[in-house]
């Protein structure tokens, strides 16, 4: 039987007391000592459980950020069921509570094992982005979790840490920088509160108290951070250049990321922000509204007949008892106004599979192969990852395009 879809909906264990314990101590003592985590926790003084915790979600280290604000309360965090298919890492976060959630589709199984787990006065623990920034801002908020609070009837608390992106980014490849980390923690709604509100209105609320631009605050704050960061990586994300509108056009080349058409050049410097180089003009300077503006383009370019959008990829799966991907196959991926679509060979045999925009929610970014991760069926995950890192963004940018173009909506929050 699959490890992931086994035993889902019941209500998930109480973590372990003692290993809880432990792991938020020397967890805890790592963050102060590497990154100088910086804890407010004057909001929750005297809080008592069930309680459901939301934060932000800007770096991996977001779950011992959160653990450590909220201690001695025990959180029963949601994961992704990715996390749930190596062997040991599995059996551990299902010993410690956690509660297995299929990424960017509906759940029920992970609905089912919150209730239950408020029922018996346990305290969840959710990112409701549902992946790590791309760009250092909040990324968009499924309206389900205004439901599910509504459903849940408990007290709602807000983590919000800044300087977990700066930190971490997730373009870096792994790559991590020492400045500063803040948390604090607060309430937001009591259960007498979320009582007189609809689940609209819940879900605004907490789509404002989310709200969250790591650039902003680095402006106010003005934090070093070491070492000196390259720009290995941030082409994924900041792939059109602003100067001459190339597209693909930036590499990286140490510090600085420079079009390959025109020759224009950022740097970035000791703050994470980009600066021109040799006097020339600064278009944006930060990866937040460089995205955003690419992400208005890409729209542009939608709404023009760009569609369908391929390129060629290579083909990943994930298999059980193990952790990432394997590489089984080649293809070509093509965006247009469904969905992702992938067509090619799996294992020498032909292959093709489609990410249906009324199916999946969003996409996810995966540094780690410079793919794209999408659930096909119930339980099968593969990723497409673009011969070229830089188209992976203009593919994440289309679905999500697409997604307001079916909704009939205006044009929505980009991914970032």
């Amino acid at each position: 039987m699959n490890s992931v879809s086994s035993k889902r909906g019941g209500a998930p264990r109480r973590p372990n007391a003692v290993l809880y314990a432990l792991a938020v101590f020397f967890c805890g003592l790592y963050m102060r000592l590497v990154y100088r985590l910086r804890l407010d926790r004057s909001g929750i003084k005297g809080l008592r459980g069930p309680v459901i915790v939301l934060g932000n979600h800007a770096s991996n280290l977001d779950f011992i950020t959160m653990a450590c604000a909220l201690y001695p309360l025990r959180l029963n965090f949601m994961v992704t069921t990715y996390f749930f298919r190596h062997f040991l890492l599995g059996r551990l976060l299902r010993f410690m509570g956690c509660i297995p959630k299929r990424q960017f589709v509906p759940d029920t199984g992970s609905v089912r094992a919150c209730l239950a787990a408020a029922k018996q006065g346990q305290n969840i623990g959710i990112f409701p982005e549902g992946q790590v920034t791309y760009t250092g801002a909040t990324g968009r908020i499924e309206p389900s979790i205004g439901k599910l609070v509504k459903k849940l009837g408990i007290t709602v608390v807000i983590c919000k840490v800044h300087g977990n992106h700066l930190s971490c980014p997730k373009w870096a490849r792994g790559k991590t920088f020492r400045g500063v980390m803040q948390a604090s923690a607060s309430v937001l709604y009591t259960p007498q509160q979320l009582s007189s509100l609809t689940a609209q209105e819940i879900f605004e609320g907490l789509r404002e108290a989310l709200d969250y631009n790591e650039y902003e605050w680095q402006r106010k704050e003005k934090v070093h951070f070491r070492p000196r960061r390259t720009a290995d990586g941030l082409q994924s994300i900041l792939y059109r250049c602003p100067a001459c509108g190339a597209d693909p056009a930036m590499q990286p080349d140490g510090e600085k990321l420079v079009c390959e058409h025109c020759g224009y050049a950022v740097a970035l410097d000791e703050y994470g922000l980009l600066r021109p180089v040799s006097g020339g003009r600064l278009y944006y300077d930060n990866p937040v509204s460089w995205f955003c503006w690419e992400y208005a383009e890409a729209r542009k370019e939608a709404e023009a007949g760009a569609f369908p959008y391929s390129r060629p990829c290579r083909l990943y799966k994930t298999v059980d008892g193990r952790f990432g991907y394997t590489l089984c196959g080649s293809g070509v991926m093509t965006a247009d106004w469904r969905g992702l679509h992938f067509e090619g060979e799996k294992e020498g045999e032909p292959f093709a599979f489609s990410a249906l925009i009324e199916h999946q929610s969003n996409l996810t970014h995966n540094m780690g192969i410079g793919g794209i991760d999408i659930l096909v069926g119930e339980n099968s995950n593969y990723a497409l990852a673009p011969q070229d890192l830089r188209s992976m963004m203009k593919f994440i940018s289309f679905y999500l395009i697409a997604q307001d173009h079916s909704e009939g909506q205006a044009p929505g929050r980009p991914q970032r």
